[in-house]
């Protein structure tokens, strides 16, 4: 797999972008703005349309600009979270995708708010089409039990057990406000890893 220019964002919707081919949305020909909302509380609660407010405002924002400057349709806006969404907000994230009449009109019209293409259908399905919700994703700690064991897959021997901790402790000071640079490539893993491409 092709390993993405990865950015960690101080940004009130975007957590994580991924760049393929480039490391700008303007330059790269495939780019993967991640928002991540897990809950340790909520798990059994399902998302309504009101929760997804705030992300869709923002990444249809992120969309117009993208459509202005022509390089929309290489976008792709992803929530990710453990919590699972509402039957009613799937269905009609799906029919505003299809250009379908709402089966849930009072869940439209909400949705339709946040995103704020007004009359504009074509402009509205066309987002929804890059727009995606990985829902029932891993917990928090579970994520961290997958990686460590996807990584010793990868490493020579398996590693020494301390390659999760030190690659989580890079993304970390990635994501500070000192760090100069927030972008996470291949050769950075490689590095923090202590392996190359060859092993």
């Amino acid at each position: 797999t092709l390993f993405p220019y990865t950015t960690l964002f101080r940004s009130e919707v975007i957590d994580v972008a991924e760049f393929y081919g480039g490391q700008n949305s303007e330059i790269a020909h495939r780019v993967r703005y991640i928002q991540l909302k897990h809950s340790s509380l909520r798990t059994e609660e399902l998302i309504t349309s009101s929760e997804l407010e705030n992300t869709l405002e923002k990444f249809a924002d992120i969309y117009r600009d993208a459509v202005s400057k022509g390089f929309d349709s290489k976008l792709e806006f992803v929530l990710v979270t453990n919590r699972t969404l509402n039957d009613r907000v799937r269905t009609t994230l799906n029919e505003l995708t299809a250009g379908e009449t709402p089966t849930h009109a009072t869940e439209a019209g909400y949705l339709r708010r946040y995103l704020g293409f007004g009359d504009d259908r074509i402009t509205e399905a066309k987002f929804c089409a890059q727009f995606t919700v990985e829902d029932g994703a891993a917990n928090i700690d579970d994520v961290e039990l997958i990686l460590e064991q996807e990584l010793r897959q990868y490493l020579p021997g398996g590693g020494n057990g301390s390659e999760l901790a030190e690659l989580m402790h890079k993304i970390s000071g990635l994501a500070t406000t000192q760090a100069k640079d927030q972008t996470l490539d291949r050769s950075d893993v490689l590095v923090v890893l202590r392996t190359t491409e060859g092993d």
